[in-house]
């Protein structure tokens, strides 16, 4: 007999279209080789209009601006997330440090993307290797592009509004005033979007029985 879980992320692969997603997300401004988490959120913020946009036209991320009454709630547990069991939504929404949080791929669902990065920066050709830490510029992107695993990845930053998951922010730093500064970079992040092998199998049992005559 099939779990409850089971049950859900067997949905989840039905929603998920038959070949990758693919999105690109623009950042232009400082990345830190050590980002602070004042400039991880700037990050954060930056790219959080275009997320909105994306699960606004987009109908498989379209429950991720339902309102926050309307989402089940998801409790951070060390690096890993506890959602109410049995699975019922594909989002869920954790509140830390006065902020909500709706992660759009996450492990509850076995969902999983890949990243293709597009790392632009003002110079002469080959001095972007000497430009400062490239691991550690790119960590700083990947904390950001994550959800913080405690508060104190957030000590120090408030919200704008009582729920900005949904009031997209621009940090006035990263303005036009900033465009030729050295410092200030210009990443296209490509991202792919995929179920997991479990979800694939799932798929294919799926399919295999929706065409079977004798089902």
């Amino acid at each position: 007999m099939r779990s409850d879980d089971e049950e859900c992320q067997r949905r989840v692969a039905d929603v998920l279209p038959s070949s990758p997603m693919d999105l690109v997300l623009r950042y232009r401004g400082p990345l830190a080789a050590t980002g602070s988490v004042k400039e991880k959120h700037d990050i954060r913020r930056t790219l959080h209009p275009q997320l909105l946009e994306l699960c606004n036209q987009e109908p498989l991320f379209k429950k991720a601006t339902s309102s926050s009454a309307a989402l089940p709630r998801g409790v951070l547990k060390g690096r890993e997330v506890e959602v109410p069991r049995p699975l019922q939504e594909l989002f869920f929404l954790v509140e830390l440090g006065g902020f909500h949080f709706v992660p759009l791929i996450s492990r509850p669902h076995e969902l999983a993307c890949s990243l293709d990065i597009l790392f632009l920066r003002r110079g002469r050709p080959g001095a972007i290797v000497h430009g400062g830490d490239i691991d550690n510029r790119l960590k700083t992107l990947f904390d950001a592009l994550r959800m913080p695993h405690d508060a104190g990845e957030l000590r120090g930053v408030t919200p704008g509004a009582p729920d900005e998951r949904t009031t997209p922010q621009m940090p006035r730093e990263h303005g036009a005033a900033r465009a030729g500064h050295p410092d200030v970079l210009l990443l296209d992040i490509g991202i792919q979007l995929t179920a997991s092998p479990v979800l694939e199998v799932e798929r294919v049992q799926v399919d295999q029985q929706s065409h079977d005559p004798a089902a």
